[in-house]
């Protein structure tokens, strides 16, 4: 027998439920089974199946990766890039030797990121060069 438990995240950001499945098995303990099944009754969903939606595929062949790869722009991914790691526009243009004018073009795509500084980036993030050319 599977068992979906649903309850509310406690934070604020989130309000949608959460879905915990407990799959139990015969050889689950009567007492568990009863102290599940008493404490948790208004949200037990019994004989849940596992979604086929759910199967664990790789980010690189999800469809979302896919149409994300088509709108990430160079640019696009040296400011993503640049953010997780938090630095500034004038943090990343000392490390490459640019300005943060310069960055700020390489950004929003007014100029094009060359094979030098594209070496550079590459080593700054620790990404292939290609992501950015």
């Amino acid at each position: 027998m599977s068992v979906a438990v649903k309850t509310r995240h406690t934070s604020l950001r989130r309000s949608y439920p959460l879905r915990y499945t407990f799959h139990l098995r015969r050889t689950t303990p009567r007492k568990v089974l009863t102290e599940i099944t008493s404490k948790y009754r208004n949200y037990l969903v019994e004989d849940a199946k596992p979604d086929n939606d759910n199967s664990l595929i790789s980010v690189v062949d999800s469809d979302w990766y896919k149409e994300m790869s088509l709108r990430m722009t160079p640019g696009k991914y040296l400011k993503t890039l640049r953010e997780a790691c938090e630095l500034t526009q004038t943090g990343l243009g000392e490390k490459i030797g640019a300005t943060a004018a310069r960055v700020c073009d390489y950004e929003a795509g007014r100029r094009e990121i060359s094979k030098a500084v594209a070496r550079k980036l590459s080593n700054v993030f620790l990404v292939s060069a290609d992501k950015f050319i």
